[in-house]
């Protein structure tokens, strides 16, 4: 068994307020759980307004495909209108050790 993380680190440049952050992030996460069936969470900058970091994990049997499924939600992400990908970091990892 393979898992494989993702952390993204994502700036709403339109966000002013916390309130104004939650809709586009909460609309995120939601549509990368239900796109790549995979866990996801806000994981940090939970106080700024226009900063957040989003992990997703992904758990896999070969490692060509839990890379191209964090590549996806990667592609992903970096295509939204509202938020700009300021960093990204992948980790795959043998889960049997």
């Amino acid at each position: 068994m393979l898992i494989g993380a993702l952390r993204l680190e994502l700036q709403i440049p339109h966000a002013h307020s916390l309130k104004e952050k939650r809709s586009p992030l909460k609309s995120l996460l939601a549509q990368i759980e239900n796109r790549f069936h995979c866990a996801v969470a806000e994981v940090a900058y939970h106080d700024l307004h226009q900063r957040t970091a989003v992990a997703a994990v992904v758990v896999g049997v070969e490692g060509k495909i839990v890379a191209q499924r964090l590549q996806a939600i990667r592609r992903f992400a970096e295509n939204q209108p509202d938020m700009i990908v300021i960093d990204a970091r992948e980790r795959i990892w043998n889960g049997d050790e």
